[in-house]
């Protein structure tokens, strides 16, 4: 039974393109849900390394590490960001490589309103071993590796509605040139558009206590997804740094996780730990065991805080 399940996870990687690569903390992972926030930075320049492993119970664990650099107002008043991706699904050692570039560029901005446009192109590489599946019936599959380009493009929108509270939210569109992920010459497997939209709004209630919520939902065809949650940020008596705050948040995505959450953030550094607990009809396979994941960003300006302007942005960026 479990290898019969390995088998199915694994192929289902590769035969439904909806399950694009993603991560429960998805406000890190800036330019997988929406381009538009390549500059969404309250710093020059941000640096983040991202690691999820999923399904360990289950023989070879799905792992997916991503790395990230974001320079705010690089070019030209313009945002860039590049990601680094890898992902490893399963006992068919299914792998999806590569790289996504994005910039971003405020069409609108003034001191409580920020509107964005953001563009990305991602070239990616998908691998397997076709050795380790079983196939009932001869699949047409004559390659074990094949090259994509990915198109995506996004908007956002900022306001800050007065000192204690502001808004975040967008729009995007993923695999706008819907790629073909076939393995096969003789077949056409075009991905299809995802469509996803993000909401976040914080909440100033001290100036120690900030109440953050966000949510995000994704569509592409049937498939659907659906996060939400809240995060409680607390300031740290430290004077040893500045910018020192404890978050503990609770999130869920709907029919399948809830997702306890803790983070630190120390002067420049922010440390976030998440761990999915399955609730789904996938319990039973997996034993309740879900997803570990944790993210680490560190943040730095070129020059004084003073001599450039910063707008607040959410807390979780």
């Amino acid at each position: 039974m479990k290898r019969f399940l390995i088998i199915f996870f694994s192929l289902s990687t590769f035969c439904l393109n909806a399950q694009d690569i993603h991560f429960s903390q998805f406000q890190i992972s800036k330019t997988l849900i929406n381009p538009a926030l390549t500059g969404s930075l309250k710093s020059d320049f941000q640096a983040i390394i991202q690691r999820r492993s999923q399904w360990s119970s289950i023989g070879s664990p799905f792992k997916t590490i991503a790395l990230a650099f974001y320079a705010k107002d690089f070019l030209l008043n313009k945002s860039f960001g590049i990601n680094l991706i890898n992902d490893n699904a399963g006992e068919s050692n299914f792998k999806t490589s590569g790289l996504n570039i994005s910039l971003s560029q405020q069409l609108l901005e003034n001191d409580k309103t920020i509107i964005s446009f953001g563009a990305l192109i991602g070239a990616f590489q998908r691998t397997f071993e076709l050795s380790s599946l079983v196939f009932i019936e001869e699949e047409g599959i004559i390659d074990e590796s094949m090259f994509f380009l990915d198109f995506a493009v996004g908007s956002s929108f900022f306001q800050n509605i007065n000192n204690s509270f502001d808004i975040l939210g967008g729009l995007s569109l993923y695999h706008i040139n819907k790629p073909n992920q076939s393995f096969s010459f003789a077949s056409q497997l075009s991905t299809p558009i995802k469509y996803n939209f993000h909401f976040t709004s914080n909440y100033y209630f001290t100036n120690e206590i900030t109440v953050s919520g966000s949510l995000f939902s994704s569509k592409q065809l049937s498939y659907k997804e659906f996060i939400y949650g809240l995060d409680l940020y607390y300031d740290l008596p430290i004077d040893l740094y500045e910018n020192n705050k404890l978050c503990i948040g609770i999130y869920g995505r709907y029919g399948d996780a809830i997702i306890p959450k803790i983070g630190i953030n120390l002067n420049q550094f922010s440390v976030n730990i998440l761990y999915d607990v399955n609730i789904s009809d996938l319990a039973i396979a997996t034993n309740n065991y879900g997803a570990f994941e944790f993210s680490i960003s560190y943040n730095w300006n070129t020059i004084s805080k003073d001599s450039k302007k910063h707008f607040i942005c959410p807390k979780y960026l």
